[in-house]
């Protein structure tokens, strides 16, 4: 079903892979060849895609991640559905520009713009985020393997704006942790690096 849905779109506009994680090169031919595949498929080899963009646990069945251009994953589920795609995909091409805004107050935000400093750390990292939608705010760290470590329920705010979270990781071991802010239907990750 993937590679009809992505037949549809300009491959100038969008990209589609498949990557593989854990299965010998056998088994991945037999795969392409039984259902016809005709995107490339990658092999992740050592994980680090999966440790980079998979946010939310460890599902048995494979995963359809789609990607801005800025590197954020704007949908990730491991159920197919291809009207919700098509819905992501259409907003994100979208070319309808931002109205400029109205006074001096600035625009509001429509994205959460997740950023970490300092990045690599220590000790802490400070979480820079904007509240999209008024309400909670759930920002949750994974570890390399993507086991989840950390949940933390922020907020609720009651406006939109760009806001800080100091996160503590002195009682953390030293390596590559995954920072989710999710907002509503929004959701950033970045990656972060601790050095004890």
């Amino acid at each position: 079903m993937a590679f009809t849905f992505g037949e549809s779109f300009d491959t100038s506009q969008v990209q589609i892979l498949g990557i593989n994680r854990g299965e010998d090169l056998n088994t991945i031919q037999e795969f392409i060849e039984t259902f016809g595949i005709t995107y490339p498929v990658l092999l992740d080899t050592d994980g680090s895609v999966w440790v980079t963009y998979k946010v939310q646990g460890i599902s048995p069945f494979p995963l359809d991640c789609i990607i801005d251009q800025n590197g954020i994953i704007r949908y990730l589920h491991s159920e197919y559905d291809p009207q919700v795609m098509l819905d992501v995909l259409d907003d994100i091409l979208s070319t309808t520009p931002t109205p400029p805004p109205d006074d001096d107050e600035g625009t509001i935000p429509n994205h959460i713009n997740l950023a970490l400093y300092p990045n690599p750390t220590n000790s802490a990292s400070v979480v820079q985020f904007n509240v999209v939608i008024p309400g909670e705010v759930v920002l949750t760290l994974y570890d390399a393997t993507g086991k989840q470590v950390e949940r933390t329920v922020l907020g609720p705010f009651s406006e939109q704006g760009n806001f800080q979270y100091r996160l503590d990781l002195q009682n953390r071991a030293s390596g590559v942790y995954i920072v989710t802010v999710e907002n509503g239907t929004f959701r950033e990750s970045r990656k972060l690096v601790l050095i004890q």
